[in-house]
């Protein structure tokens, strides 16, 4: 097991591992880098790094504030991602965006092997990432997909590697996670609850209060948010409360009391217990 700049930061792999991975500026100290191959092109869409890890228990990978939108793409086995405070599975055939500057990690579980294609991006604190309130955090893709234009890429990479080939295979790349993260997919009456509640995260939003908004029975809009958002709209809501609190407190000098009010707190401990769940550390602890 090796800790990060951030002692709370943990790498872990089993004897068993191995990864092909392509970075825009390999880090040396960084055991996934060791064999990497360089690509500046990358930064052409704000990629840090990207691969194929085929990993095997006990690996583990946890972040405690990543500077980058993480999405993976799982080709096959089983595996458990811990994203809005809990633990989910992820298997073959799905694919899941963690957001950046929250506690993420991923592992396996015990007699699983877990392959995945994975894309890092790196994204100012001040700026809307690709993993932002609108998009789904898990869900169905064509995972082989992305696993195979990585290894086109990589093997162009290997060759003669080609400046305007390799930066095709790029934006290749960054098109299919953009397709998983694209509002396209979600119902224009979702989108129009999300805004709502964007523009008024303090308010005392009630289940009732949303269902009106998105013209439908209480029942149909969890239904249909947890099947496009993977949420349910009250878990929805927090979500982009937490993901407000933490722009606010990461770019402002706001007092801590008064982001609370903000983002629909009136208790400022109740706030600091639930952004530790779903951000992973206490208000306090990002300054």
């Amino acid at each position: 097991m090796t800790p990060d700049q951030n002692t709370l930061d943990i790498t872990s792999y089993s004897d068993s591992c191995r990864w092909e991975s392509i970075a825009r500026e390999p880090e040396i100290k960084r055991q996934l880098f060791s064999n990497a191959l360089k690509c500046p092109l990358l930064a052409q869409n704000k990629i840090e790094h990207m691969g194929i890890m085929h990993a095997h228990y006990p690996y583990k990978v946890r972040r405690v504030n990543q500077s980058g939108s993480f999405f993976m793409a799982c080709t096959k086995g089983t595996g458990a991602i811990h994203i809005d405070g809990k633990w989910e599975q992820i298997k073959a055939g799905q694919a899941c965006i963690l957001p950046p500057y929250m506690t993420n990690a991923f592992q396996t579980v015990d007699g699983s092997e877990l392959e995945f294609a994975w894309v890092r991006y790196i994204e100012p604190k001040d700026k809307r990432t690709i993993a932002d309130t609108d998009f789904p955090r898990l869900g169905d893709y064509n995972s082989l997909a992305l696993k195979n234009t990585i290894e086109g890429l990589y093997n162009e990479l290997n060759g003669e590697s080609w400046d305007p080939v390799v930066s095709s295979w790029i934006n290749l790349i960054h098109q299919q996670v953009l397709r998983f993260t694209s509002p396209q997919k979600i119902d224009a009456r979702i989108l129009h609850v999300l805004k709502t509640m964007a523009a008024n995260l303090a308010h005392d939003w009630t289940l009732s209060e949303i269902a009106d908004i998105a013209n439908m029975s209480e029942e149909h809009l969890r239904r249909l948010t947890n099947v496009q958002l993977g949420r349910s709209p009250m878990q929805q809501l927090t979500f982009m409360r937490m993901s407000r609190a933490k722009q606010l407190i990461i770019n402002t000098d706001a007092k801590i009391d008064h982001i609370s009010k903000e983002v629909g707190y009136s208790n400022q401990f109740s706030f600091s217990n639930a952004f530790l769940k779903w951000v992973g550390c206490r208000p306090s602890q990002l300054r």
